[in-house]
């Protein structure tokens, strides 16, 4: 499985991987600075998930979560990368700053909130 830091974030957006939200729904308060599908890693475990056969990055709070579901993915033979430090690394700041000023207009035009990446 395939961890993703968080300054090859926007490049992956970019590419159009779909981004999955595993967390369960008790735990979904830190919202997402980009369009993802939401399919709680419960599903994902019982193989009651339907999603494509395509490159998929998997998210959650700290990236626990998305690296259990990346594992039962691949199991499926899916493509599944997780974020390494789950969305934490992205609202603590702990990404490289240029990431937020070389990427800002890109985001930005694509719909991304560009408030969230540039703290």
């Amino acid at each position: 499985m395939r961890k993703v830091r968080p300054e090859e974030l926007p490049a992956l957006l970019e590419e159009g991987v779909l981004v999955v939200d595993v967390r369960p729904a008790d735990r979904r308060s830190t919202p997402l600075p980009f369009a993802a599908e939401w399919v709680p890693l419960e599903k994902i475990q019982k193989g009651e998930h339907g999603l494509p056969r395509r490159p998929l990055l998997l998210v959650c709070e700290k990236g626990l979560l998305s690296q259990v579901a990346a594992l039962y993915l691949e199991a499926e033979g899916y493509e599944a990368m997780s974020l390494e430090g789950g969305l934490q690394a992205l609202t603590q700041g702990k990404y490289p700053r240029r990431m937020a000023d070389a990427e800002r207009g890109e985001r930005s035009s694509a719909g991304y909130s560009s408030g969230l990446w540039s703290r």
